[in-house]
């Protein structure tokens, strides 16, 4: 069997060769998208986490980028933090802390457990920098 395809006579071969190819460029550019955060929250000048809440579904992921000149964190870690009040995490999770987060870089978080994940900004805590997700099932 031939298929000419825009003047040029392709073979069998050749044809299924290209539907694979097709294939994995549709299914590569799916999973591609699917690696984005669920949400993105920004640390602004104002020491704020801006959302202050956000809300996610288990297994899903928040990616924090710094807008201000400052260097800020992202920490559930009780031992990172003046006021371990400040910081909560559901029971089963493990608390993570992003360490020095500068000017135009970012930090990703994956959330498996479902709860409320409430996060502090250790340099700025006293200003209350304080955020919340919230991830459902």
């Amino acid at each position: 069997m031939r298929l000419i395809l825009k003047g040029i006579v392709v073979s069998r071969s050749l044809t299924g060769l290209l539907g694979i190819m097709l294939l994995t460029i549709v299914v590569l550019g799916a999973s591609a998208g699917g690696d984005a955060p669920a949400a993105v929250v920004h640390m602004t000048p104002q020491n704020k986490f801006v959302p202050a809440t956000v809300t996610i579904k288990a297994g899903q992921s928040v990616k924090w980028v710094n807008d201000d000149a400052a260097t800020h964190t992202v920490t559930t870690d009780p031992s990172q933090v003046a006021n371990e009040d400040d910081v909560q995490i559901p029971s089963g999770a493990k608390p993570f802390n992003s360490n020095s987060v500068g000017k135009g870089k970012s930090f990703e978080q994956r959330f498996d457990i479902p709860g409320t994940y409430q996060y502090a900004c250790a340099p700025h805590e006293g200003d209350k920098m304080v955020g919340t997700v919230v991830v459902t099932r």
